[in-house]
Formats: C-alpha cells, sequence, structure tokens
C-alpha cells in the first residue's frame, strides 16, 4: 500500500498533538483529519474514506466503541486501533474489529507496530479475489464475546452464517446460535474468504453451503449440518456461484 490515510479521534487536545507528532515520521501515513469526539469521528469517516482510525475509547458525545460500531457500518475495510487510559475495554474493543488496543501513556514503538499490522491487514485485502479465494484463512480464529456473565470462543470453523437481528448479529454456528451486540459490517471486517455478505441481513460461510433454491426476487441456501436457512439476493448471486467454483 503506496499510503494509509489515518483519522486520529481523542478529545484532549494535548494528547492528538502527541499522537500526529509520533506518527508524522511514518512514510506512507498521510493524517486525514483529527476528530474531538465521536460524532465528529462518523462524519469524517464518512467525508475522508480513511484506511486507519485512531480512537481514544473515551470521548463525549458518542464513545469510541459505539462510534467505530457506526463507522465500520460506513466504511467495512476500516482497520481500528484503540487507545485507553484503562485496559477493561479489551475484550469489547475486539468484538468491534480492533486490530490493536494500546493503554496509555503509549510508547512509540508500540504505536507504530499497531499500524504496520494494520497496513499488512489492508494489504493483505486488497489482493485480487482470485489470489484471496485460493489463499490460506488468514484472519481470527476464533470470535470472542460476552453474554451476560459468560464469555464464549466460538471457532470460526464453526460458525455457520450471521444474520442481523435489528442492532444486534445472531450466530448461527454448529453448537447453537448466539446473539451479540455487533453489526454485520465489523463482523465482515473480521472474517476470512470463507464469508461473503450474500444478502443486507446475511453473512454466509461458503465452505457449508449444501443447496441454493430459487424463491422469487431471492434465493434460499441450506446448510449442511444445519436445519435453518439464509437470503442471497438477487444481485449477489453471480458472486457466491463464482466463488464456489473458484472453492471447487
Amino acid at each position: 500500500m503506496d499510503e494509509m490515510k489515518v483519522i486520529i479521534a481523542e478529545d484532549h487536545e494535548s494528547s492528538r498533538h502527541i499522537l500526529c507528532r509520533l506518527l508524522e515520521p511514518i512514510p506512507y501515513l498521510t493524517l486525514a483529519g483529527q476528530a474531538e469526539d465521536g460524532e465528529e469521528l462518523v462524519q469524517l469517516v464518512k467525508l475522508k474514506d480513511p484506511q486507519l482510525v485512531i480512537v481514544d475509547i473515551s470521548m463525549p458525545k458518542l464513545s469510541g466503541l459505539e462510534a467505530i460500531k457506526q463507522c465500520v457500518e460506513i466504511a467495512p475495510h476500516l482497520k481500528v486501533v484503540f487507545i485507553t487510559a484503562h485496559d477493561d475495554y479489551a475484550l469489547q474493543a475486539f468484538d468491534v474489529s480492533a486490530v490493536d488496543y494500546i493503554v496509555k501513556p503509549y510508547q512509540k514503538d508500540r504505536l507504530y507496530q499497531a499500524v504496520e499490522k494494520s497496513r499488512q491487514l489492508l494489504n493483505v485485502q486488497q489482493e485480487p479475489r482470485q489470489g484471496r479465494t485460493s489463499s490460506p484463512h488468514s484472519k481470527t480464529n476464533r470470535l470472542v464475546f460476552r453474554s451476560g456473565t459468560t464469555t464464549h470462543f466460538i471457532p470460526v470453523a464453526d460458525l455457520i452464517f450471521v444474520e442481523k437481528h435489528n442492532r444486534k448479529c445472531i450466530l448461527h454456528t454448529i453448537s447453537g446460535m448466539y446473539e451479540i451486540n455487533d453489526t454485520l459490517g465489523a463482523l465482515t471486517n473480521r472474517l476470512d474468504n470463507r464469508f461473503i455478505q450474500s444478502h443486507r441481513s446475511y453473512l454466509i460461510n461458503l465452505e457449508y453451503i449444501y443447496t441454493i433454491q430459487s424463491a422469487g426476487d431471492t434465493h434460499l441456501v441450506y446448510f449442511r449440518q444445519y436445519d435453518q436457512s439464509a437470503y442471497i439476493s438477487k444481485s449477489k448471486l453471480n458472486e457466491v456461484l463464482d466463488m464456489l467454483e473458484n472453492q471447487a
């Protein structure tokens, strides 16, 4: 990647200044904007289309976590590095597709490591689709989330499809269903090339597809080892079929 645009979101001016100075020597990084609160961050992502956001979790109007949930709906490719004075939010941060999580006071080497990790992930995503479909699975191997007082660790290989439900998502897995406080866009950003968003409300695992059946203007997809179905929109059908053919 020749250039990577970054937005810094931090409500303290002195901290924004420190971040800007630390990031300035990175040759491929371009500062696209600075935000003082979560709402301003969402608007900047819409306007500037950055590849990376470095964001404080504790901000006015919208917290960093809530703002990023909206941002990844706008820009699913977006990479996120959270910064915070506390380490209490690590699990929530990774649940919204964070590349990294840095506790203040941040060190230059630690910050550079997070930025370089973001660049490498973007480079992988920009490879041609033919290379993508034949390459090894390369993203997270499991999804980690909380449900009440329980923390779940779900292998990605067990995930059959994801269904959007209001502002949450339902994970359909071979071991059962789980409701999580995450968006379809955020999950798309975390999952590897086994998965495709087949419909505005569905993200499906190509490796589990057993049958695709026409149902008027849309299509039903049925899966191995599972008795519930998902949808493929008419506009996505050819893409799904092409990817299945490439995997054969």
